[in-house]
């Protein structure tokens, strides 16, 4: 990529003005807590929040059906309960979501997964290898998710030692523990825990858009201290995802995306399985503030109220 080039993508991502980290943190800090704003998008535009509102709630969504939390140890395919504290219906046509197309596979119901969360070594910030048996490096652009939980039952105070779950898939659209052929891989998932300040920090990278799903990332957060990361500690599951403008530039530009690329042609949040459930306010949320470039890689913040 020419330098030119670079600067194009450059300021397609970051917009004509800048904001320093610390600076757009603060602010963000300081209008939530305000209850005047919900997110800063990539464009960073400003959603005013109702005045009855002092902190946006994250919305709960599915896990779909590849989490490896231990929720999906034994299950059947088809209607009945999803493993022991959701609901999984079962949908015909694969994976997490409604609509036509391959998307990944199913899980194999004969084959249980298992737990990544007891596994010694899923507590890392840099999810982007397996770790145990296997030393893959899962291929795609670098993310480097920048998140700071906000408690919104204590007037939006940090959310300290807090347990943050994050799993995406591949740039193939495939999730290790689950695809064909990565069944032994477990990489693109790991564990960090939020520091005084709210924060946690994840490196992974940006994920596939596969068919009948809109670009998105998985969190699972759960309590304060927990000394489990289960079902009875879990405060909320959820998903992020990113503007149309930063997915529509990495799959273009970027090698290994071209499925995704003609994919994300045929799919908007409003027709996604589960962003099509968020209102405007929930999904400009959910919604990734992109910076970055796609040689040395984007970053992506966001705050999140959780009701703890």
């Amino acid at each position: 990529m020419n330098h030119s080039r670079r600067k194009r993508i450059l300021y397609s991502l970051n917009g004509p003005k800048g904001v320093a980290a610390q600076e757009r943190r603060a602010l963000v800090r300081s209008l939530l807590a305000a209850g005047t704003i919900l997110s800063l998008g990539a464009s960073e535009r400003v959603f005013a929040a109702s005045a009855s509102s002092s902190c946006p709630a994250l919305p709960q969504e599915t896990s779909g059906p590849f989490p490896a939390d231990g929720s999906n140890l034994h299950f059947d395919r088809g209607s009945g309960p999803f493993g022991p504290d959701r609901h999984w219906p079962g949908p015909p046509r694969g994976a997490d979501r409604q609509g036509p197309g391959p998307g990944p596979p199913e899980p194999d119901s004969r084959q249980p997964v298992s737990n990544i969360l007891a596994a010694p070594g899923i507590v890392r910030r840099d999810i982007r290898a397996s770790f145990g048996t296997s030393s893959t490096v899962a291929a795609g652009v670098p993310l480097r998710l920048e998140l700071t939980l906000l408690d919104i039952n204590s007037a939006c105070k940090p959310l300290a030692n807090s347990a943050v779950y994050l799993w995406n898939c591949n740039r193939d659209g495939d999730y290790s523990l689950y695809g064909r052929g990565i069944e032994l891989e477990n990489y693109l998932r790991g564990v960090q825990f939020t520091d005084d300040e709210g924060r946690v920090g994840f490196r992974t990278i940006f994920p596939a858009c596969y068919s009948g799903r809109y670009p998105h990332l998985h969190l699972e957060i759960f309590k304060q201290n927990a000394r489990s990361l289960d079902a009875t500690t879990r405060l909320l599951t959820t998903q992020l995802t990113a503007p149309r403008e930063v997915c529509s530039r990495v799959y273009a530009d970027a090698a290994g995306y071209a499925r995704s690329a003609v994919r994300l042609n045929g799919i908007l949040p409003s027709n996604d399985m589960v962003f099509a459930a968020s209102s405007p306010i929930e999904l400009a949320l959910q919604t990734l503030a992109v910076t970055g470039d796609l040689e040395v890689g984007l970053t992506g913040r966001a705050t999140l109220g959780i009701r703890a």
